[in-house]
């Protein structure tokens, strides 16, 4: 079973799991306490929980790539945060990590303040956090952008000030001004665009990209794209946009190496974005990464779903399979493989193993036997 697979990667476009905060809490706060009790951790865990810290080559695989969002984390860097401790004290010579700034949170209304007013005190504040955050954590990082849809969002217009499309890129051209003026130069910073079709994401494009020329900005210029709004959904735009980015000299080896598309999953669009940075390096920038991302995973963690498969049949939708886990009482004992016992007991139609559960046990998953109770104090049904 490989378990290696950062160098297995070769020249695919770069998938970033978006880490959930649930998920670097139990392994930092692990790093310090109980979290979990030990009897809970599968036995083929040989580093206990941190075998599924990823980003470590001693975990239970290596993929040493991720995105992390500024809207899940303790931003303020002076408080003791252990569920932060995943990306705190990370080895940056052995990971790689992408940080997201926030932008949807404003965009929900979350993050409060008038952020078309640059002298907002909250909004100021929250600005100044993240900058600070992401230039000590992450090597790469998203401006802080106020999505398009911002003016679509009740909750949105209410809590930010933002009701039109005017109004979101005025904010950010605000944030990105501060970031350029005040960032260390540690992390390499991505200019963000927005906009919900051609019209304004074209706009959006010709009213930004200035942040990115080194000829104007030699030292704090933006280092690369994200692709946010109808940019990261639309092949038509997205080529379009790439287009204009080389005739336009925002595009250059060692200046505008990554391309990062928000929240982008599909398989589909996996093999896409590989063709495109493999035609991009061939005829313009040998350096350039498409990288995209999603937290599904975690997601489907958090709702007691695994991964059991791959599907990529010819001419049909390409999925990964999730499927409910098995969660019974009775396997609270069972020493079956756990690809044996669920394909055997007609759990999953198939399944196909990984590192993370080679060498699993049914009652590894199914911890809890008759009588048992549960963190609150009750017995549980499953």
């Amino acid at each position: 079973m490989n378990r290696n697979l950062t160098d297995n990667q070769f020249d695919y476009a770069r998938f970033l799991p978006a880490v959930s905060g649930f998920y670097a809490t139990f392994i930092g706060k692990q790093r310090r306490e109980e979290y979990v009790e030990y009897k809970r951790i599968p036995s083929n865990f040989i580093n206990g929980v941190e075998s599924l810290n990823f980003l470590d080559p001693k975990a239970q695989f290596y993929y040493k790539w991720c995105l992390y969002s500024a809207g899940h984390a303790t931003l303020d860097l002076n408080k003791d945060a252990p569920g932060e401790d995943m990306f705190r004290n990370r080895d940056r010579s052995t990971s790689w990590a992408l940080g997201d700034s926030g932008g949807f949170q404003i965009g929900k209304g979350v993050w409060e303040g008038d952020w078309k007013d640059p002298s907002c005190p909250k909004a100021s504040k929250k600005r100044e956090l993240v900058l600070k955050w992401m230039d000590a954590l992450m090597d790469y990082g998203m401006i802080l952008d106020i999505p398009a849809w911002v003016s679509r969002s009740e909750a949105g217009q209410k809590a930010t000030g933002i009701r039109e499309y005017k109004d979101a890129l005025a904010a950010t051209d605000i944030n990105n001004e501060y970031f350029m003026k005040h960032t260390t130069g540690a992390c390499n910073f991505l200019n963000v665009l927005q906009g919900e079709n051609h019209t304004d994401a074209d706009n959006w494009y010709a009213h930004m990209k200035h942040y990115s020329d080194p000829n104007k900005y030699p030292e704090t210029h933006f280092k690369g794209w994200a692709m946010g709004g109808q940019n990261m959904c639309d092949v038509h735009l997205v080529l379009k946009r790439l287009v204009a980015l080389r005739y336009d000299g925002l595009l250059e080896k060692g200046k505008h190496d990554v391309m990062h598309f928000l929240g982008t999953s599909k398989l589909e669009w996996a093999t896409l974005l590989t063709d495109i940075q493999r035609a991009v390096r061939k005829y313009h920038n040998e350096n350039f990464t498409a990288t995209f991302d999603c937290a599904s995973p975690f997601l489907a963690t958090a709702n007691g779903q695994v991964y059991t498969s791959v599907e990529t049949e010819d001419r049909k939708k390409w999925v990964y399979r999730m499927i409910a886990s098995a969660d019974d009482k009775k396997y609270s004992t069972d020493t079956r493989p756990w690809r044996d016992g669920v394909l055997a007991d007609g759990i999953f139609p198939k399944f196909e193993d990984s590192p993370i559960t080679d060498g699993l046990t049914m009652k590894d998953v199914c911890i809890y036997a008759p009588g048992d109770l549960n963190k609150v104090g009750k017995e549980g049904k499953t």
